[in-house]
């Protein structure tokens, strides 16, 4: 297949895709149901899922600038985990006067001393 065949074949199969309108029976399978009342509670269990994950969606929009710090965090304390693994790490922790607080993250006291942290932080 060539190059412009294949990517006129791909966008067509895209436009497909995104027009197709899925019906209940194609996400929950009705032989696997052995009575009618199982199939409606777990019906409504997958609705009531949708619907929250919609829900949610809505809120992370709320929420963008707390969900970004956590992110953050997660990520530096991801990248801190390998530090002490560095050839120079022994000096890095001299040099800067590195420790860890309570939470796990490291800082540097050097920055610390010339902040206006209080001295619980600074230990």
């Amino acid at each position: 297949m060539k190059a412009n065949d294949q990517n006129a074949f791909q966008n067509t199969c895209l436009l497909i895709c995104t027009e197709t309108s899925y019906q209940i029976q194609s996400i929950i399978d009705v032989q696997r149901f052995s009575s009618y009342q199982k199939l409606i509670t777990v019906t409504s269990m997958v609705l009531r899922f949708i619907l929250r994950v919609k829900k949610a969606h809505l809120r992370v929009k709320e929420n963008k600038n707390s969900e970004a710090e956590i992110a953050e965090i997660l990520w530096f304390k991801q990248i801190q985990l390998d530090l002490p693994n560095h050839p120079s790490f022994e000096m890095w922790k001299k040099q800067f006067g590195l420790f860890w607080d309570k939470n796990g993250m490291d800082y540097s006291g050097i920055r610390m001393e010339s902040s206006s942290a209080r001295e619980e932080f600074r230990k």
